[in-house]
């Protein structure tokens, strides 16, 4: 009985460490927009969104889109955002 334990323990180590060993890195492509405070405060103010990450998503939007190219906001994912020096705000974001 006590080998019994013995053995599956050491399954049970063996199976924990194979997915590390086995795992890749994986790179995520992930952007970054510096917007203004006030920006983002005057879009708040302008329409009416669910959340501040909407609010971040339209703002990345409004930054990213061209004429020719206009990205919808079902593509953006934000990952994180973070005040940066004075008043400004980076949003950093992936296009799904």
């Amino acid at each position: 009985m006590k080998k019994l334990f013995i053995v599956c323990l050491a399954l049970v180590i063996l199976a924990l460490h194979t997915p590390l060993a086995m795992a890749e890195t994986v790179k995520i492509d992930t952007k970054m927009v510096e917007v203004d405070e006030s920006e983002m405060i005057k879009l708040a103010s302008q329409e009416k969104f669910d959340d501040l990450t909407t609010v971040m998503k339209k703002l990345v939007q409004l930054h990213i889109s061209t004429e020719e190219k206009v990205v919808e906001l079902e593509q953006i994912s934000i990952v994180d955002f973070e005040y940066g020096e004075g008043a400004k705000i980076r949003i950093y974001y992936q296009i799904n």
